[in-house]
């Protein structure tokens, strides 16, 4: 049985980046990257959050239970706070990723 040799070339190359850049996986990056500028642009007008600030306050009296919350999201915001500060963009833009695992890893 005869192999086939298939030589890539630098135009094979450009045409498999210039399809990856109009695919669909690239339009959906491109959504997210523009709402979180858009995110980062328009927060920076407001201040504390009533939700962000009673994480800060449960980061200060770590406990194994919450009722409307699982314990590790307290735990992550104190990392959070020993890491970055108490500044607002530390915990705006830490938290959103954070509590979902937090909440995916207490459901688990």
């Amino acid at each position: 049985m005869p192999t086939q040799i298939v030589a890539v070339t630098a135009d094979s190359r450009d045409d498999a980046g210039r399809r990856w850049v109009t695919s669909g996986e690239a339009v959906v990056l491109y959504i997210a990257f523009v709402k979180f500028g858009l995110h980062l642009f328009a927060g920076r007008h407001y201040g504390y959050f009533v939700d962000e600030l009673y994480y800060l306050a449960c980061s200060e009296h770590l406990d194994w239970g919450y009722v409307d919350q699982p314990p590790l999201i307290a735990v992550l915001t104190k990392v959070v706070r020993l890491l970055l500060g108490d500044t607002l963009p530390a915990i705006r833009y830490c938290f959103p990723q954070w509590r979902e695992r937090a909440r995916f890893c207490s459901q688990v």
